[in-house]
């Protein structure tokens, strides 16, 4: 079983997640620091790691406009039991 992050979006790709949060963007640094931590940056938020994967975070997506960050595994020497996945980082609903 390979491991995936937040919940499936509703574009029924089982590649692309949500996470919810409150501050959608201050999230979204947060994750991408703490999985790009010792990685190296190769330019602004694209980090190369050493089995080859490479993490990016994107302040706007062009789908709809929300930060997300892209885990490609596709270079990656081990996988780790993580797939390749972009995860959007969506407002929270407030009730």
């Amino acid at each position: 079983m390979l491991l995936s992050f937040g919940e499936n979006s509703k574009h029924g790709k089982d590649t692309t997640r949500n996470i919810a949060s409150c501050d959608n963007l201050c999230t979204a640094k947060d994750f991408y620091d703490k999985i790009a931590y010792c990685g190296k940056n190769i330019f602004l938020r694209i980090t190369r790691m050493a089995d080859g994967t490479v993490i990016t975070m994107r302040i706007v997506s062009n789908s709809d406009g929300t930060p997300v960050v892209d885990i490609n595994i596709r270079p990656s020497t081990h996988t780790g039991g993580i797939r390749s996945q972009k995860i959007h980082f969506v407002k929270e609903k407030t009730k």
